[in-house]
């Protein structure tokens, strides 16, 4: 399984995929408290659904340029990187919110779970490469 990571400063959406049926589907939202508390819960899930890849959202302006909060997600990779002992791969997340919010609203799901769809996105993305 891989983890698909939607990041931000108050939520963290999280999405699961297979790779054998490159299906990426919406998983959980973990609160942002802290560094410590957001690792003892990704080596949990790591654990628990044998996380072997780990793909985490890289939000880019959309003219593909560097932002704060990519400066913000980078850190937190690099954070994951020092901390986790598996492969750490970058999806560019442009638009993916905005996209989750759109899917949502058609399909009448609840707002509070936009973080998880975006990291299914993101998720995705990567799969469908």
């Amino acid at each position: 399984m891989i983890l698909g990571i939607d990041y931000g400063t108050k939520k963290i959406g999280l999405a699961l995929g297979d790779e054998e049926t490159n299906i990426a589907m919406p998983w959980r939202i973990v609160e942002n408290k802290s560094r410590v508390q957001i690792l003892e819960e990704l080596k949990k899930v790591i654990l628990d659904y044998n996380i072997t890849c780990i793909v985490v959202g890289e939000p880019l302006s959309s003219t593909s340029e560097r932002t704060p909060q990519t400066e913000i997600t980078a850190k937190f990779i690099a954070f994951l990187e020092k901390n986790i002992s598996l492969p750490i791969k970058v999806q560019n997340e442009f638009f993916t919110t905005k996209e989750a919010r759109i899917i949502m609203h058609e399909t009448g799901q609840k707002k509070h779970t936009i973080d998880a769809h975006a990291a299914t996105i993101i998720l995705q993305s990567y799969l469908d490469k």
